[in-house]
């Protein structure tokens, strides 16, 4: 799928999965993570499931 046929959904979730990753890289612990993107580790544990990242 080209970068103009994506979906608006579709690049929001890329660009999520991206802002997780990437804050992972930043901060050793999930609670942290979590913190860092103001948002509950219950909430960032699900998105990293969803989108199939590994701590």
């Amino acid at each position: 799928m080209s970068q103009q046929t994506q979906t608006l959904s579709h690049q929001l979730q890329q660009y999520e999965k991206q802002i997780i990753a990437d804050t992972l890289t930043h901060h050793p612990k999930l609670y942290q993570v979590a913190e860092a993107l103001g948002i509950k580790y219950c909430t960032l544990w699900r998105k990293m499931k969803r989108y199939g990242i590994c701590s």
